[in-house]
């Protein structure tokens, strides 16, 4: 054993932090290596501190205060769901104004296009509109066939164009 961790190991001993097995080691190793003035040094040294420090007296802390902290718990998470509402009430607010300031406009300056009636191997014809679809956005409807011939009509395509698809392996023939 080396001088430095016996001189710890005495130390040790002195403030009282050593097992009573390990202790009687110490002490055997401190006979034979002569060092017990060196540990005699020490108690003298732990004892004249503890006297200046006076007796220990163990003092009582207050009981933890727990409804309080439950309750400031609770507190902090209403204020963190009521922020996180707020948010994204915020969100759908801003999404709805924008979207209602975006559309709203387009719609408003958006010419219709003019219903027409497709005749099979004729020309395009003009159709009346009918009462029940002005609201509805065109005669079929959004995604309707009649819709993408009313496109095409407001495009400016007014020759129609034959079409001939002898199979369906084969390309279609346009024009003749």
């Amino acid at each position: 054993m080396d001088p430095e961790t016996l001189e710890r190991l005495m130390l040790d001993d002195a403030l009282g932090a050593l097992a009573e097995d390990v202790r009687a080691l110490v002490m055997d190793r401190v006979a034979a290596s002569g060092a017990a003035a060196q540990a005699g040094a020490y108690r003298r040294t732990v004892e004249a501190a503890r006297a200046a420090l006076g007796p220990r007296r163990r003092e009582t802390l207050p009981p933890l205060p727990t409804p309080r902290l439950r309750r400031e718990a609770a507190r902090r998470r209403r204020r963190r769901l009521t922020g996180r509402v707020a948010a994204l009430a915020a969100c759908l607010v801003l999404g709805l104004g924008i979207g209602y300031l975006a559309f709203s406009r387009a719609a408003a300056t958006a010419p219709a296009p003019a219903p027409v009636r497709v005749a099979q191997g004729g020309p395009l014809i003009p159709a009346v509109p009918a009462a029940d679809s002005a609201g509805a956005g065109g005669a079929g409807g959004f995604w309707s066939s009649q819709r993408l011939v009313e496109r095409a009509v407001a495009a400016g395509s007014q020759e129609a164009v034959r079409v001939t698809w002898v199979s369906p392996v084969q390309n279609p023939r346009i024009g003749g």
